[in-house]
């Protein structure tokens, strides 16, 4: 379900939204890791946003500045989520 909804969500948003959808789909995932014990449901819902992030990275480089700024913002931010979901599902 997760992956689907990873695949499906550049229909519903683009640029910097795409990439906050997918991470609130790898947030949502971290409570079904826990209580489930499904750490390869973390690898699953993490896919979408590293992907997403650095096509969006990609994309927004080629601007001025402050698009590169906000670029580097995006792929931080993308790398902090991935790593706090990361750590508890590590500890399955």
């Amino acid at each position: 379900m997760t992956g689907g909804a990873a695949v499906l969500a550049p229909v519903l948003a683009r640029d910097r939204l795409l990439v906050a959808m997918v991470l609130a789909l790898q947030v949502a995932a971290v409570a079904v890791v826990l209580r489930r014990k499904w750490p390869v449901l973390m690898l699953v819902a993490a896919a979408g946003p590293v992907l997403y992030g650095a096509v969006v990275a990609g994309i927004e480089t080629g601007g001025t500045a402050g698009d590169r700024i906000t670029a580097v913002v995006l792929a931080l931010v993308v790398v902090a989520v991935g790593l706090g979901t990361a750590v508890p599902a590590s500890r399955l």
